[in-house]
C-alpha cells in the first residue's frame, strides 16, 4: 500500500517542503505519515495537488485498518 511518506518520497520532497506548502508544522506531517493523527479533509485535497496524486490515493494508503 502506498503511503503519504512513498509518494512524497518518489518526488524527492521532504517533510519540510511538504509543510511549507501547506502552511502546517513538519512535525503534522510527521504525525500524518506515521498514523498517529490524520489531516484535515481540505489538507488531503491539498496534498493531493502538491503531490499530483488523487485524495483516493491519500485516503487509501493513510487511514485503512489492514
Amino acid at each position: 500500500m502506498i503511503s503519504i511518506r512513498d509518494i512524497r518520497q518518489e518526488q524527492n520532497l521532504t517533510q519540510k517542503d511538504i509543510a511549507e506548502k501547506l502552511k502546517v508544522t513538519p512535525n503534522a506531517v510527521s504525525q500524518w505519515e506515521n498514523g498517529v493523527r490524520n489531516p484535515s479533509l481540505e489538507n488531503v485535497k491539498r496534498l493531493a495537488k502538491i503531490l499530483h496524486c488523487t485524495t483516493d490515493d491519500i485516503l487509501r494508503g493513510e487511514f485503512t485498518d489492514e
